[in-house]
């Protein structure tokens, strides 16, 4: 994987179908309008995200601060053992906020 920013942007592009990751803020934002039927529609089969921000809007639903919507449709990633690393180091290459 490229060290920097766009090399890795160019790399992903070019190395995995093309989707829209979507982190929790984004979709807890459509989930407190109960609208995720729009990030449906506007995105489609592209739409992502992955199990941990799942398991940030479940526990937020859990303590109430998150509406209750269904997100069965929405694509989960699998990240591989070097995507997860950079996560892990709050370094994120793959987040294309829509």
């Amino acid at each position: 994987m490229p060290q920097d920013r766009r090399s890795t942007i160019r790399w992903l592009t070019a190395t995995r179908d093309p989707f829209s990751l979507l982190d929790t803020t984004i979709l807890s934002n459509f989930a407190h309008v109960q609208r995720p039927d729009l990030v449906q529609t506007a995105l489609e089969e592209t739409a992502a995200t992955t199990a941990v921000v799942m398991a940030e809007l479940r526990r937020g639903e859990e303590l109430g601060l998150v509406t209750r919507v269904d997100w069965a449709w929405l694509q989960l990633l699998n990240l591989t053992a070097a995507e997860q690393e950079q996560a892990t180091h709050g370094w994120f290459p793959l987040v294309i906020l829509c």
